[in-house]
Formats: C-alpha cells, sequence, structure tokens
C-alpha cells in the first residue's frame, strides 16, 4: 500500500512562514542550492540566480498552505484506489500517471502498479492547494 502525504522542504517550516526571522537562514538556503548548481554544472548559469530564488519563493508559498483540522485529516486520509484519486484533481497535477509511471520504473520496480492500487492520501488539502498555487507560476 502507498501513502501519499505532503512533501518536507529543505528548511523547517516556520523559516519560511517567518521570513522576515529567518531571512538570513533562506539566504543561506539560496546560496547553497545555488553552489550545489554550480557544482553540478547550470543548464544556463546566466539566470541560475534567479531561478534559486524561484524556486525557494515557492517552497515559501506552498509551506504556507493551511493544513485542514484533524478531524478532516482523519476523514480523508481513508483509502481510495488510484483510479479514484484522478477525480480529484486535474490535467495539471495528474498523480494518477505520475504514481504509475514512478512507481512502475526500473529504478523502483513494481510492475503491477496500476489503477486498481489503493493508496492511503494524508494530505489532499495540500495538493488542492498545490493545483491552484501550479497555474500561476512561470514555469
Amino acid at each position: 500500500m502507498l501513502v501519499l502525504d505532503k512533501p518536507l522542504f529543505g528548511l523547517h517550516f516556520l523559516a519560511y512562514c517567518k521570513y522576515e526571522k529567518y531571512s538570513p537562514v533562506l539566504d543561506a538556503y539560496e546560496e547553497a542550492i545555488y553552489h550545489v548548481g554550480k557544482l553540478l554544472g547550470f543548464q544556463n548559469a546566466t539566470s541560475a540566480r534567479d531561478e534559486v530564488k524561484a524556486l525557494v519563493d515557492l517552497e515559501i508559498q506552498m509551506a504556507k498552505f493551511r493544513q485542514e483540522n484533524s478531524s478532516a485529516i482523519i476523514s480523508s486520509s481513508t483509502p481510495i484506489r488510484l483510479e479514484d484519486i484522478h477525480d480529484n484533481y486535474s490535467q495539471i497535477l495528474d498523480l494518477r500517471n505520475f504514481l504509475i509511471s514512478l512507481m512502475t520504473s526500473p529504478e523502483v520496480g513494481v510492475s503491477d502498479f496500476n489503477n486498481n492500487n489503493t493508496i492511503i492520501h494524508l494530505s489532499r488539502w495540500y495538493f488542492q492547494n498545490l493545483e491552484s498555487l501550479i497555474p500561476s507560476t512561470e514555469n
């Protein structure tokens, strides 16, 4: 059984949500991401700093998504079939095809993962917010 939850980011939740207080931490985080990209070889060195800033800004927006109350989380975490998850999201966030591609990839190797598999989706609220955010991003 697959359990789907919201992601963890590179920094603690408070660093994203209390930006003014933690701006030196976020600046250092951006710098670290930039240097990792530099070591790996930028695809476009000219725009690398802007892309790193955009990435961290996106993480900030995603970290600020509001969590449902605990009873809503419990009721929304009932097992569902992968086929049914598709009805909850538009083509912007095609979780069904993403999960099938991921699970059946050679690196993961679950050859029989399909629409009939059951998943526990703990953070429906998160993915609904993410789906609303995606169209407002540039890339």
